[in-house]
């Protein structure tokens, strides 16, 4: 079976609760199953909405620069067409 996981953050570069229960969840998962993780990275150096493919171990990562520099309210940080 193919998993995402869609999360705000996951290490390296985010290391809270939220981050690390996705992280060997997904880790656990990735021994049966394929596993993909979607996540936000914030680089200001990196062009806006840039998307990164990475591996960790088993899993396969894609991480989207979103700085929220280019919002002009808080429904853009929700609702956001570039990124869908």
């Amino acid at each position: 079976m193919k998993i995402l996981q869609v999360i705000h953050g996951f290490p390296p570069y985010n290391v809270g609760g939220s981050e690390g229960y996705t992280y060997y969840l997904s880790q656990e998962l990735s021994k049966r199953h394929k596993v993909f993780v979607f996540h936000c990275i914030i680089d200001l150096e990196m062009k806006e909405y840039a998307v990164i493919h990475d591996a960790l171990g088993n899993l396969e990562i894609f991480k989207i620069n979103n700085t929220f520099r280019l919002y002009n309210s808080f429904e853009e940080t929700y609702k956001n067409d570039a990124i869908a």
